[in-house]
């Protein structure tokens, strides 16, 4: 049975003066634009979307830190489901600070008020909690592979 493993790092940076410029040119193009409509349902809408990720199937999951729930739409931008509420209970979220989705598509998501990781399974509709250290300060959490993490605090 494989088992939820975290790698915790505390990580410090610090950056000296750079002595040259160098010039980055970037070209974006608009594919489809999820939520900028003012009269779309409730399900487009959002307070503040903090975090976008994207799965094996290229659904689109949004972290919504003003309504504290995850948004999912399709490929196309298609509306599916939500994942988890504001609360204090398992599979509720108080502060999604972070999120991730490994190579089995499962969402991990990172909850600095309720101080927790959230593991989603089959598409959102399983999940298991693992309790944080009350000393830390959750920050980021990354997908290293199959069944590590990188969890980053402060």
């Amino acid at each position: 049975m494989n088992k939820f493993k975290i790698t915790v790092a505390g990580i410090i940076l610090f950056f000296a003066g750079l002595s040259y410029t160098q010039e980055l040119n970037v070209e974006l193009t608009e594919l489809f634009v999820i939520g900028a409509d003012e009269n779309a349902s409730a399900e487009y809408m959002f307070r503040y979307p903090r975090q976008v990720v994207t799965d094996s199937r290229d659904n689109i999951y949004i972290a919504d830190e003003g309504l504290q729930k995850i948004s999912v739409f399709d490929k196309n931008g298609k509306f599916i489901k939500y994942i988890g509420r504001c609360g204090q209970s398992p599979g509720e979220f108080q502060e999604i600070l972070s999120m991730t989705i490994d190579s089995n598509d499962n969402l991990i998501i990172v909850d600095r008020k309720n101080m927790r990781v959230t593991k989603y399974f089959n598409f959102g509709n399983k999940y298991k909690c693992y309790r944080l250290n009350k000393h830390i300060e959750p920050w980021q959490i990354s997908c290293l592979n199959k069944n590590d993490y990188i969890f980053y605090y402060h």
